[in-house]
């Protein structure tokens, strides 16, 4: 569905003020982030990710370690360019 549909069904659900800018800003800026951080986390190289296993590392620790860190590059433009129209009045 088309982001300037939803934008009525907004207004109709928390009316006309500041709630429906953020509200309209944070999903304007959920989804790139959402989509660049699926990328990232999927691109993380494979055998990085068994190195890390070799070494002991599972779970979280491999998560938090590993694949966050290895993903960062690819996930830190789309976060910064999602919020500054949040920051722009």
């Amino acid at each position: 569905m088309p982001f300037l549909a939803l934008t009525p069904l907004f207004v109709a659900w928390f009316g006309v003020g500041q709630m429906v800018k953020y509200v309209i800003i944070g999903y304007a800026a959920a989804l790139p982030m959402y989509i660049y951080t699926y990328a990232g986390v999927r691109n993380v190289d494979r055998k990085v990710v068994e190195a890390a296993r070799g070494f002991g590392l599972h779970g979280f620790r491999l998560v938090t370690r590993v694949i966050v860190r290895r993903r960062r590059p690819i996930c830190s433009w789309p976060s910064a360019s999602a919020w500054v129209p949040a920051f722009s009045d």
